[in-house]
């Protein structure tokens, strides 16, 4: 009975320490090439400069949205 018991709390503890709506919402490196209307080169190239944080989720790189705003954000703080 103990069995069928560990296999239930497992999605449980999993959902509590990362909320799959969380994972849901990075971003891949295409992504932010379209939101922003610029190139994958050109991502890559503001992720290596430091400009554009990213995440690397194992072998993947990936972008939180509030990060991309914020990039955004900086772009227009420059301009009145």
């Amino acid at each position: 009975m103990s069995t069928n018991t560990i296999p239930q709390a497992l999605p449980r503890l999993r959902e509590r320490v990362i909320p799959e709506t969380t994972l849901d919402r990075l971003l891949n490196e295409e992504q932010v090439a379209v939101h922003l209307n610029v190139t994958r080169r050109m991502v890559r190239r503001l992720r290596v400069e430091g400009r554009l944080p990213a995440v690397r989720v194992g072998r993947h790189v990936r972008f939180r949205p509030i990060d991309v705003s914020a990039y955004v954000d900086s772009l227009a703080g420059g301009q009145s």
